[in-house]
């Protein structure tokens, strides 16, 4: 993987897991993954990991309460 990839997927991570982790919400998340020129249907599929992902992370947290 080119170094641009590279340093452009530890950004889409980045995004991913501050939605995940609720650091950010939907709207901050799709604005950052647009400034990054990604394709409508990969912020699609961004969006769909990222839910299922803050899901479990709020499920998680549910049951350590």
């Amino acid at each position: 993987m080119s170094k641009y990839k590279q340093i452009i997927q530890d950004e889409i991570d980045k995004i991913h897991f501050d939605y995940a982790e609720c650091k950010i919400e939907e709207k901050e998340f799709m604005e950052k993954l647009q400034k990054l020129s990604l394709s409508e249907e990969d912020i699609y599929i961004q969006y769909l990991d990222a839910c299922d992902a803050r899901y479990e992370y709020k499920r998680d947290n549910e049951s350590k309460n």
